[in-house]
């Protein structure tokens, strides 16, 4: 199975839960286009077939965090506050 199709999977599945948006987060993020093109590409190839998979709008819910913003810090001083 090719990283893209187990990816644009991963992210339907997250989508059945009705997550307002999917962020990709991480080092990876620093590929920008060159990794979102082609997950996008997967993802409406794949909806183009299914309808189920096409109401989700998967495409128009997937977000690439900031590479630069050290999330995983903020995380943890905004847990760190939280009693």
């Amino acid at each position: 199975m090719s990283g893209t199709l187990r990816a644009s999977g991963e992210l339907c599945g997250v989508l059945m839960l009705d997550a307002d948006i999917v962020v990709v987060g991480g080092g990876v993020t620093t590929l920008g286009d060159r990794l979102s093109s082609p997950l996008l590409e997967r993802i409406d190839t794949e909806a183009a077939t299914s309808p189920l998979l096409a109401s989700y709008g998967a495409a128009e819910r997937l977000q690439l965090a900031d590479p630069e913003t050290e999330y995983g810090v903020l995380g943890a001083s905004w847990m760190a506050r939280i009693p």
